[in-house]
């Protein structure tokens, strides 16, 4: 209790006491009777609220229990933080009642931001306003608080320094708005300032005092000379100072800085004094206080060398891995304080001592936000259960399920405290995104020409749910494509965990959920030189195997539809005149039966914008043969995207990301050539961008006549390599890319010295539809040989991710 609230109980007790003594005359002076309490002055705290506040009832007590029931009830009253001031008083007629007086604080009915204005364009800044009005966390009918306000303050004075308002202020007016039921205006009047540049940012050595060149960094400083200084990211280039030092042997190194203010200028100079002591090398370790894993377990999670320099990242990441262990084990409360201990001039020992704790339970997982999502479509998702040992591994697992389920916009995890010793409460807060769009429009690219499209998808899926249609964990979705290249008409419908049952709440969910999902479609493409029709189906099954792969069997049939084949002598057409020359109208239609076996392995962190990790997918399919139908081969592909972090900024992380996709098809079942419309090309914006749609192919001669026709490879691989950063958070980034792909006439066989190359770069746009992909790309050899139309440049536009 602060001293203000010490000195008013102390008074009030007195002063009550005094009043008590002097109205009771003959009354026992050890002992006082109460028989009623009388409560003034409140106008929104009901009189139950106060009572239930107060430790004094209608009763008699003894003096020293009554004055400490007294204080005690002051202190709650306060704690309360309903009341400016409380204060009892004893009627001095009647010595047996009590009056407390209470005098209420404010309450809050709304607020006003005055002041805040972009002192660069001098115009209200839209995006600065709502960020403050975020941190003004009063609702209507809230209590005024003091101590609360001030914190809103200094919440807001730190924001804009941090946008470059080194002098921002803040200050607050109450306005009353209601007085008869003491409701108020809160305003916060915002002194901005002007924004502060950078005059200059110098670094010293500390030792020799001697002026240093920013090259020494290994990175550029985000503060530099006429940038508006931001603490925040001046903080940032400090630690990163700090790091590039540690990291070259410097263990004791310290940074210093001064800033130096020009206020007439609206400027600050910044000295940097760089302290680095001696170098160290790394003699040996040891490791203390370990008692459930043994010494050399946790010697393999040291990453610091013997006799190396001392490298403070290697460092923390021994200690970081030292503590994953332990947390996977239930030890979530593990430290690990790494002594050092100089040896000689330049050597160092560490004793990395380790204190273990207990081994922490978990005792209720609660799951919050899923205000449509079935509460089983989450917990099936996750990892561990009520009872299990605290394993941070599988909790960063199951939040990881959570994010690949792409319901929800945001995952949280907390951890509270639980209802017995050494258990704790795992709290998965979710908050959930849109899952189903209607998209109307029409588009073009530069693969299907001009489309126009209606299309519903639906993610998270029920059919119980007539308004909504949401919760079930279902995808859904139908589409309609219409365009002179390209008619689709498509409608599908999956259920990752078809083998639960959602209805029984009681009955947990099974340990391998089964994947079940069917497609019906019509697709109608022109490639150029014919027509192609494809209309059927497939289903397909899967299941879990393991934390990141799945495995899927796929059956599929349909019916193909060749048509309006270029004659040879309208140009030069495909391979697939030779299918239909002899044919009745030159078309054909075949049934295509085909079994798929897939297997899938994804480490990576989002569905939308991976940032880490990697996918490798690798299909088998075979069609015809003993499966049936008109068309034969076998077709092995594997398709591998890398996503690598880089810098990491206010807009998102940057990331470089590979794709690599290779591929064969062969008729294993008879002599006969592979289908014309299931061979290989090569070029534009699904595979090697500069080069335009299906151009990368071969050029054969006729056995028959003088005549020439395009041909597929049986082979194919290329890669695709870029370079992403974001522009606009989750919604627009800027690609540079590089891609790569080569062909051969046989199954199996790869060129090494037939690659085209093209390079460029892009933009990405997020729209309910998919991404918007727009690249300019420069091809670097000719397309195909005797072309002469290397260095040309095409311009791809296409919907959906590339990879």
């Amino acid at each position: 209790m602060n001293i203000k609230l010490k000195f008013l109980s102390l008074y009030f007790i007195l002063a009550f006491s005094a009043s008590v003594f002097a109205g009771i005359e003959n009354a026992d002076p050890k002992t006082i009777a109460i028989k009623d309490i009388k409560i003034i002055g409140n106008k929104k705290v009901s009189e139950f609220q106060i009572r239930e506040n107060i430790l004094i009832k209608e009763k008699e007590y003894e003096i020293a229990e009554f004055s400490g029931l007294l204080e005690k009830s002051l202190k709650v009253l306060h704690a309360t933080n309903f009341f400016k001031n409380v204060s009892f008083k004893m009627d001095e007629k009647d010595s047996q009642t009590i009056y407390l007086y209470v005098d209420e604080n404010q309450v809050f009915d709304e607020f006003e931001i005055t002041g805040l204005h972009n002192a660069k364009s001098g115009k209200d800044d839209t995006e600065t306003i709502d960020k403050v009005k975020d941190m003004i966390d009063y609702r209507r009918g809230d209590f005024i608080d003091d101590n609360k306000t001030f914190k809103i303050k200094e919440k807001i004075k730190m924001f804009l320094k941090s946008e470059g308002y080194y002098y921002a202020d803040v200050k607050t007016d109450i306005n009353i708005v209601d007085e008869k039921h003491n409701r108020v205006k809160l305003v916060f009047d915002i002194f901005e300032g002007a924004e502060i540049k950078v005059k200059f940012v110098n670094l010293y050595s500390r030792e020799k005092m001697k002026k240093l060149k920013k090259t020494i960094m290994h990175y550029k400083m985000k503060t530099d000379k006429g940038d508006i200084y931001k603490p925040a990211e001046f903080e940032e280039d400090i630690n990163k100072i700090k790091l590039s030092v540690w990291n070259e042997g410097f263990m004791n190194a310290k940074i210093h800085h001064e800033f130096v203010d020009y206020k007439t200028e609206n400027k600050i100079g910044i000295n940097i004094y760089i302290e680095r002591g001696k170098k160290y090398y790394i003699k040996d370790y040891a490791i203390s206080g370990n008692v459930n894993f043994s010494t050399e377990k946790i010697s393999k999670q040291i990453k610091i060398t013997k006799g190396q320099l001392f490298n403070y990242n290697d460092f923390s990441e021994s200690v970081k891995n030292i503590q994953d262990i332990y947390a996977e084990e239930g030890y979530i409360e593990t430290k690990v304080d790494p002594e050092q201990i100089p040896i000689g001039d330049n050597e160092v020992k560490f004793d990395f001592k380790i204190s273990e704790g207990n081994k922490i339970y978990i005792d209720k997982i609660i799951i919050t936000g899923n205000y449509k999502t079935r509460e089983k479509v989450i917990t099936r998702e996750l990892l561990v259960k009520s009872g299990d040992v605290m394993n941070t591994k599988k909790i960063d697992l199951s939040r990881r399920n959570l994010v690949m389920l792409n319901f929800f916009d945001n995952v949280d995890i907390k951890i509270e405290e639980g209802s017995k010793p050494l258990h704790k409460n795992l709290i998965f807060q979710v908050e959930e995104g849109r899952t189903g769009t209607l998209s109307l429009g029409a588009g073009y690219s530069s693969v299907d020409k001009f489309v126009g499209f209606v299309e519903v998808t639906k993610n998270n899926f029920d059919l119980n749910d007539f308004w909504s249609f949401t919760g079930k964990g279902q995808k859904v979705n139908a589409r309609i494509e219409y365009g002179k290249d390209r008619q689709n008409f498509e409608l599908g419908w999956s259920d990752p965990w078809f083998n639960d049952n959602l209805n029984d709440t009681a009955k947990p969910s099974p340990k391998s959920p089964l994947f079940l999902g069917y497609n019906i479609y019509r697709l109608t493409r022109n490639p150029d030189d014919y027509d192609i029709q494809r209309t059927g189906g497939n289903i397909k099954l899967g299941r879990k195997l393991g934390y990141y792969n799945r495995g899927f069997l796929k059956y599929q049939f349909e019916q193909v539809k060749i048509y309006n084949v270029l004659l040879p002598d309208s140009g030069s057409t495909s391979d697939i005149w030779e299918e239909v020359k002899d044919l009745p109208g030159n078309q054909k239609k075949e049934l295509q039966s085909s079994i798929t076996l897939e297997l899938n392995r994804n480490t990576t962190d989002s569905v939308k914008w991976p940032t880490n990790g990697y996918i490798i997918n690798h299909t088998n399919e075979i069609s015809g043969g003993i499966i049936g139908g008109d068309v034969d081969y076998w077709k092995s592909e594997i398709d591998a995207s890398l996503f690598f972090p880089m810098v990491n900024t206010k807009l998102g992380r940057q990331v470089l990301a590979l794709h690599c996709s290779a591929g064969s098809v062969k008729n294993i079942f008879s002599s006969g050539d592979v289908p014309s419309y299931e061979k290989y090309f090569l070029g534009g914006s699904t595979t090697i961008r500069g080069y335009s749609e299906r151009s990368i192919k071969f050029i054969s001669y006729s056995s028959t006549d003088t005549s020439t026709y395009t041909e597929g490879g049986k082979t194919h691989a290329y890669f695709n390599l870029e370079y992403r950063i974001p522009l606009v958070k989750d919604t627009i980034s800027a690609v540079l890319f590089y891609d790569g792909g080569t062909l051969h006439r046989q199954p199996f066989r790869f060129q090494k010295d037939d690659w085209r190359f093209g390079y460029g770069f892009g933009f990405r746009i997020s729209t309910p539809m998919g991404d918007l992909r727009l690249d300019w790309a420069r091809r670097v050899n000719d397309t195909i040989p005797g072309s002469n139309d290397k260095g040309r440049t095409e311009i791809h536009f296409n919907i959906g991710n590339m990879f």
